[in-house]
């Protein structure tokens, strides 16, 4: 991706290193969807410090924007013409499963919890959502079961993966280094 997270963040005047999740439904928004992401990033946000960029949609701005009030780590948008700033801001997202958005997520390598709409047509946004879950990087929550626990629950669990899998990363980094060194030092 070719802008920085960090100037998107300054941008946004959210501060760099603070777990950041995106919200979003669709142009129209999820009416439940956004309610319930709003109700469980405020009270996730009290418990431990985390920065929400939430694209509402047209029908939900004015509702979401009255219940977050001014809080500082939550950034409300009617709508985002720079969805690719968006994903390059956040550490997970929280969406729908629409083509678009499972294939954006799927290019991005971005973690996310898909809640499909419960009406697509044959169901496609679950099978879109099961689809990309095999990476490992997807937790499917459906409309039905959507609650401030289970949202919760899915994005500590993408939060901690993701924690678990930058360490590993860090220790694995090293030993890659040191190994290309010593080719190079064979080689001369």
């Amino acid at each position: 991706m070719s802008v920085s997270k960090e100037k998107i963040l300054r941008e946004l005047k959210f501060e760099n290193g603070i777990f950041t999740v995106l919200v979003f439904g669709g142009s129209l928004g999820a009416v439940k969807l956004n309610e319930v992401a709003c109700e469980t990033l405020l009270k996730l946000s009290f418990k431990n410090r985390i920065q929400v960029l939430h694209i509402t949609g047209s029908g939900n701005y004015i509702k979401i924007q009255e219940k977050i009030g001014d809080n500082p780590d939550y950034r409300v948008f009617e709508y985002m013409h720079d969805i690719g700033a968006a994903y390059a801001a956040s550490d997970v997202v929280v969406c729908r499963s629409g083509a678009g958005s499972v294939f954006e997520l799927k290019a991005l390598d971005k973690p996310a919890v898909l809640v499909p709409y419960l009406y697509a047509a044959d169901n496609h946004q679950y099978w879109n959502a099961k689809e990309i879950e095999k990476d490992g990087k997807v937790i499917i929550i459906e409309e039905k079961n959507l609650a401030k626990e289970s949202l919760s629950n899915a994005i500590y669990a993408l939060k901690e993966n993701i924690k678990s899998n930058t360490a590993e990363s860090i220790i694995k980094f090293p030993r890659k280094l040191v190994f290309e060194e010593i080719i190079k030092c064979m080689k001369s």
